[in-house]
């Protein structure tokens, strides 16, 4: 059997560094790289992201792409000229097309059938926080429609995808990503080293899904909390001029920190951590407390579905909409050992239910199952 022809765009990877989308294709490609079944076309494009998917150049039958500096405006400035070299890449006959975006390409592809991967329905229930939501709404569902099937990260991300559009539920495959082994590995051993005891928060801060705000004053609402523990943030840019200044109204200037980063910095920072606290009211799936618990740290996080669902019992959950509720829960944990060292060791069970090498062969699975259906 002629091995499949699958060809996997540049869209996450032109508009991030790193991020939850970009880490799960670039996992994805590696896998599927390694597949005597697959033979990949890659069109990395003009990025600026800092996953190495440069590496499978010499494993793809077809590849391209080019690092770029990461200025303000880059991704937006990248979107027409990627678009013009993705239709030249792309005039080769292809399999199957698994977009990593949605956008015109998707919903006007024609030439083979298209698999889809839904992330999350964020921009559906926040649309405040974003800015021209009104045609990233559309490009989304048009891809929707336009899919012949359509990957979901979540049981959640599934029923909100159902609720929100009209999609056959028969389309539909729930494949979870994985978690980061390969990263514990090389720097399980190396933890990072800080002035006192640090919370730990992981990801961009802006958007009011992400919740910060409220982590922030439960932070500040807790003396026993912060006279004991630093606030680390990782990820996202550093703090904003409207940031610094709420900062310091809560007089915490001097315990919260923003430190940038690579995996190796956000693995050590893990591993030396008293705990990640994860306040988000929505994600599609949420990869940090996962990445944490695989580094033996304990992790708070809201009580809303997707969380309950990837996490189960290896968490202690708080009502994210309480900050007087997270700082009681927060202390619940870092003041009390048996408790902490308990959501340890069922952290590092529940991450053993992840596995990329198993959502590679799932999404493996959904090629060839689209391809004889097509």
């Amino acid at each position: 059997m002629n091995p499949l022809k699958i060809l996997i765009d540049h869209q996450v990877f032109a508009a991030q560094k790193y991020g939850g989308v970009s880490r799960l294709f670039y996992e994805l490609i590696k896998r599927l790289a390694d597949k005597k079944e697959i033979e990949l076309l890659l069109f990395h494009g003009l990025h600026i992201n800092r996953f190495p998917v440069r590496d499978f150049k010499e494993k793809a039958a077809y590849y391209f792409g080019k690092k770029i500096v990461s200025l303000p405006h880059i991704p937006v400035l990248l979107k027409p000229i990627n678009r013009v070299l993705f239709d030249a890449f792309a005039g080769k006959p292809v399999d199957i097309f698994h977009p990593t975006g949605y956008s015109s390409t998707v919903y006007n592809w024609r030439k083979s059938p298209v698999v889809l991967t839904v992330y999350d329905m964020i921009p559906e229930l926040f649309p405040q926080d974003f800015r021209d939501i009104r045609p990233r709404l559309e490009n989304k569902r048009k891809s929707i429609q336009r899919a012949d099937k359509i990957i979901t990260i979540s049981q959640t991300t599934k029923q909100d995808l159902l609720r929100f559009y009209k999609v056959d539920e028969a389309k539909i495959s729930v494949i979870y990503p994985g978690a980061p082994a390969e990263i514990i590995e090389k720097n399980e051993s190396d933890p990072y080293r800080h002035g006192k005891p640090y919370i730990l928060y992981v990801g961009t801060r802006k958007q009011g899904y992400k919740n910060f705000d409220r982590l922030l004053l439960a932070y500040a609402i807790s003396k026993r909390i912060h006279d004991q523990f630093d606030l680390i943030c990782f990820g996202g840019p550093s703090f904003s001029g409207a940031e610094l200044d709420n900062i310091s109204l809560l007089e915490r200037l001097d315990n919260v920190y923003h430190i940038p980063g690579n995996d190796r910095q956000l693995s050590r920072l893990y591993a030396g951590a008293s705990a990640l606290v994860y306040p988000s009211l929505y994600e599609g799936f949420g990869l940090p407390p996962l990445e944490a618990m695989a580094h033996g740290c304990p992790v708070i996080a809201g009580h809303v579905s997707t969380i309950r669902e990837v996490l189960g019992d290896a968490a202690a959950y708080f009502d994210p909409g309480e900050p007087e509720v997270i700082a009681s829960t927060v202390e619940s944990v870092l003041f009390a050992e048996t408790f902490r060292r308990e959501l340890i060791e069922r952290g590092k069970i529940q991450v053993k239910k992840y596995s990329w090498a198993r959502m590679a062969d799932e999404i493996y699975e959904v090629y060839k199952n689209t391809k004889t259906v097509s």
